[in-house]
């Protein structure tokens, strides 16, 4: 059980890096705030899978289907994050 709050910790720092480097270079997009955080964090999680898989193969096969796996809770984390985070601060 230790190892795989681990692996989810360790999964959140990537995704969570990726993720807000997107979300920066998207920001003059204009196509709306959840079709912009659907289309960044689909690119994070796919880039994440990309470099993780190739970290995980070890020198053998591309390891895709494992960082998939490991990589989308996180990457689900930051995404209900960002829908879920008011987008103003209300005047207290």
């Amino acid at each position: 059980m230790g190892y795989y709050v681990g692996v989810f910790i360790g999964a959140l720092i990537p995704t969570f890096l990726i993720s807000r480097l997107l979300l920066w270079a998207t920001k003059p997009w204009q196509a709306g705030r959840v079709v912009r955080l659907i289309v960044v964090h689909v690119f994070s999680w796919l880039l994440c899978v990309l470099i993780g898989g190739l970290a995980m193969a070890d020198g053998g096969a591309f390891a895709g289907v494992q960082a998939a796996g490991t990589y989308a809770l996180p990457q689900a984390v930051w995404f209900l994050v960002d829908i879920f985070r008011p987008t103003r601060l209300p005047n207290a």
